[in-house]
């Protein structure tokens, strides 16, 4: 699978895990907004520790900016979720998933902007080659410690 699908791939399960964490209600929203926190913080290591090196390395003029903003923007998004904690009361986490969501939202459509920039910047080649090495980092980060 290509890198950038990959990431798309990501967007969609974050959506879907946003949907479930408005939707449930006690224990339940708690999970799921765990489950959340997990899958955005994994998408943001694979982006950080394979994606953006990787991008950074070709000769587009635009890819240290765009990388920039991606950067400060998952920032802001990081922020976010080390303020939802479990026994946060209902109303406020309401209020904070749907900021959360807003904030993913625009990170996402940006993100399409820097995949667009990777389809230039990339060989077909190398953008399979990358999305393979980005799930097998997946795969290893989700193992158990032995």
């Amino acid at each position: 699978m290509k890198a950038t699908m990959l990431l798309r791939k990501d967007h969609d399960e974050i959506r879907t895990l946003l949907m479930r964490a408005r939707k449930g209600s006690g224990a339940d929203k708690a999970s799921h907004v765990e489950e959340l926190r997990e899958a955005v913080r994994m998408h943001f290591k694979i982006e950080e520790d394979m994606f953006f090196p990787e991008l950074l390395n070709t000769p587009s003029n635009e890819v240290e900016a765009q990388v920039n903003t991606a950067v400060e923007r998952r920032r802001r998004i990081e922020k976010l979720l080390e303020g939802i904690a479990a026994d946060t009361p209902a109303r406020r986490l309401e209020t904070q998933v749907a900021t959360l969501e807003a904030q993913l939202e625009e990170h996402f459509r940006f993100e399409e902007e820097v995949f667009e920039t990777a389809r230039l910047s990339f060989s077909e080649f190398r953008m399979e080659q990358l999305g393979l090495e980005m799930e097998e980092r997946r795969r290893f980060l989700r193992r158990p410690a032995a």
